[in-house]
C-alpha cells in the first residue's frame, strides 16, 4: 500500500517539475510586467482576477490528477 514503485515516483517527479516550471514562468512574467510598468509602457492593474484564475486552475488540475490516478494510489 505505501510501497515505492517506479510509476509513482515518475508521476511525483513530473508533478514537481511541472509546478516548478509554472512558478518559474509566473515569476518571469511578473518581472517583465514590473519592468514594463516602471518604463510606463503599461498601467498597473489589479491582480485579483489572475490570482483567482490561477487558484481555480491549480484546483482543477489537482482534482483531475487525483481522479485519474485514483486506481493507482
Amino acid at each position: 500500500m505505501f510501497g515505492f514503485s517506479f510509476p509513482k515516483l515518475a508521476v511525483l517527479i513530473a508533478i514537481i517539475a511541472a509546478v516548478w516550471y509554472v512558478f518559474k514562468a509566473i515569476g518571469r512574467r511578473r518581472d517583465l510586467n514590473e519592468v514594463a510598468i516602471k518604463n510606463g509602457k503599461i498601467k498597473r492593474k489589479s491582480r485579483l482576477p489572475q490570482i483567482i484564475w490561477l487558484i481555480l486552475l491549480i484546483s482543477l488540475i489537482t482534482f483531475l490528477l487525483f481522479w485519474g490516478l485514483k486506481p493507482y494510489i
